[in-house]
């Protein structure tokens, strides 16, 4: 009986989230449609895969191609890039290494990186119907958006990495350094859209500033560029780009990681040496939750 009256709460907040609506009947008593996650105890977990689905969902909502309208712009910017450089400018090695597999791998994953930043910017907004009216951790909504565009980025990972980690040889040992890469990266990118979350739903001038940001972080990050012209800055700046920068460190690995075969750049850090990250951004993830729960009221005063 339990879990029949379980299946049927956790529907009526599928239900409510579909619909975008809250129901006129809408009361604390009434717990069908009061969602807490201390009374009714929905895992987190539960309450997030619902959060994902329906962001992939509304991402393709009277779309004919559907799903494939989440691949075909970023697939789209990659070929035209790759005319850009490699046809138009004649650039076919970069550091002796063919220029797709030295751009794409770390293209790809800054443009996850700057999509999840420009999303969160907002997506506490578009969830307003549902943070305004029903308690639950709606920290777990930045998180879900995250995860929405990892799983979308990686549709074109995954193949691209195959590929490589075949053309140069690299073996399974290599993959799995690049899929804890991979991991650093998904939790340093959660955790920076959960910060920006929490500001841009403050103030409006931090939704602004963000996307002018990811654009113009997007030239320290040698993508479309030789990591050694970095070098032709004083050595400060240098410094600060490859030691202290955090996005060069966590992203640069994650190019080592995939061209670890090459032979040509940095040796990729070995799982055991990336540890010392997660652990930092674990620690930093439990600040976070504390900044939503004692923030929350102001964060949903300031939702438009």
């Amino acid at each position: 009986m339990s879990i029949i009256i379980f299946i049927l709460k956790f529907g009526s907040l599928i239900k409510l989230i579909e619909m975008r609506i809250i129901p006129n009947n809408y009361n604390k008593k009434n717990k069908l449609h009061f969602i807490s996650s201390k009374k009714l105890k929905f895992p987190s977990w539960l309450i997030l895969l619902t959060l994902t689905k329906d962001i992939l969902k509304q991402s393709n909502v009277g779309t004919n191609l559907g799903v494939f309208w989440l691949v075909i712009p970023i697939a789209i910017q990659l070929f035209l890039y790759y005319l850009v450089f490699s046809i138009g400018f004649r650039v076919p090695y970069v550091e002796d290494i063919p220029f797709i597999f030295y751009f794409a791998p770390l293209f790809l994953i800054w443009s996850y990186f700057a999509e999840s930043l420009n999303q969160a910017t907002s997506i506490l907004s578009q969830y307003d119907f549902l943070i305004k009216k029903i308690r639950f951790p709606f920290y777990l909504i930045p998180i879900a958006s995250s995860i929405a565009k990892f799983i979308t980025y990686l549709s074109l990972l995954v193949p691209l990495i195959l590929y490589i980690n075949i053309y140069l040889n690299n073996g399974i040992n290599n993959l799995i350094d690049v899929l804890f890469s991979l991991l650093s990266i998904f939790f340093f990118t959660t955790l920076v859209s959960l910060i920006v979350a929490i500001f841009s739903s403050l103030s409006k001038d931090i939704q602004r500033t963000v996307p002018i940001l990811t654009n113009t972080l997007f030239w320290l990050t040698p993508i479309v560029y030789a990591e050694s012209l970095i070098f032709n800055f004083p050595s400060y700046v240098s410094h600060f780009l490859f030691k202290i920068y955090p996005v060069n460190i966590i992203f640069l690995n994650f190019r080592y990681c995939v061209l670890d075969g090459s032979k040509k750049f940095n040796s990729c850090e070995s799982i055991f040496s990336q540890l010392d990250n997660l652990i930092i951004m674990l620690a930093f993830s439990l600040i976070i939750t504390y900044l939503y729960r004692k923030l929350r009221f102001l964060i949903i005063e300031n939702l438009v």
